[in-house]
């Protein structure tokens, strides 16, 4: 989620750069305004749930509206061009994030995400959320590859058509952009293993996952992808179920093909 905030600055550095992209997506200003209010909405409802624990349910009906408003990213999934407009598809990331920082920190005693120490027991604390709030972080976790699935499309669609001194002026936006989305693809893969998961929900998210994977193989940096597929060979080594497993080695196969 550190790796979205990140994006946030880098996709406006590029914004300008890509404005020549075309606009297939209906993200307009009415779209960006309604779910910047849902997602401050969202927070307001959570109020201390980093202390108490008592994140904001999806079976509240004050709640499920603000969650599909955000979550929902089904206009990037059938085939869309992303938009051109990469700094209003950062501000619906950070959105997003919001979501996932309320239900991650739930109960942790920590309110920031810059707060949160290096340290693997506190991290596995964080994780086992997902066996707290399955349905409410697989969204999450979902909406997080959708979008960054459209990210690295419209900078890929950029790029294909900048100029040599574009590509020279956006080189540290696009390395974030690429750093982000190596990190939010590990921090879903390595969230799998947590006890408690079901593997119902482990196949749920490689799912989605498996979409974005040939993206990001034409999109990161080769040290990435190799990373990136070890991660997911050493997640496969820890899963039971065959489905599960498979499709792990599937993505890191993937991943190392381009």
């Amino acid at each position: 989620m550190r790796a979205v905030c990140q994006l946030f600055v880098a996709l406006f550095t590029l914004g300008w750069a890509a404005a020549g992209c075309g606009n297939a997506l209906a993200f307009d200003a009415g779209m960006a305004a309604a779910i910047d209010k849902a997602a401050d909405a969202f927070v307001a409802l959570a109020g201390d749930s980093a202390n108490t624990g008592k994140a904001p349910r999806q079976t509240d009906p004050a709640v499920k509206p603000l969650l599909d408003r955000i979550l929902d990213t089904s206009e990037l999934q059938h085939g869309v061009q992303p938009v051109s407009e990469l700094g209003a598809l950062g501000k619906w990331a950070l959105a997003i994030v919001k979501v996932g920082t309320i239900y991650t920190l739930a109960g942790s005693g920590i309110t920031k995400l810059e707060a949160v120490p290096n340290d693997p027991a506190v991290i596995e604390k964080l994780n086992h959320n997902a066996v707290v709030f399955p349905t409410e972080m697989g969204r999450y976790y979902d909406a997080t590859m959708w979008i960054e699935g459209a990210i690295i499309d419209t900078v890929a669609l950029f790029l294909s058509k900048a100029s040599q001194a574009d590509v020279e002026r956006t080189k540290a936006g696009i390395a974030q952009i690429r750093a982000g989305a190596l990190q939010s693809i590990v921090g879903v893969i390595t969230t799998l293993p947590t006890n408690g998961i079901a593997d119902d929900w482990r196949r749920q998210r490689l799912a989605v996952v498996a979409v974005i994977a040939p993206r990001a193989a034409k999109f990161l940096p080769a040290e990435d992808l190799r990373q990136l597929s070890e991660v997911a060979k050493t997640t496969a080594a820890q899963m039971t179920d065959p489905e599960v497993k498979s499709a792990l080695t599937q993505i890191a196969t993937v991943l190392t093909q381009h």
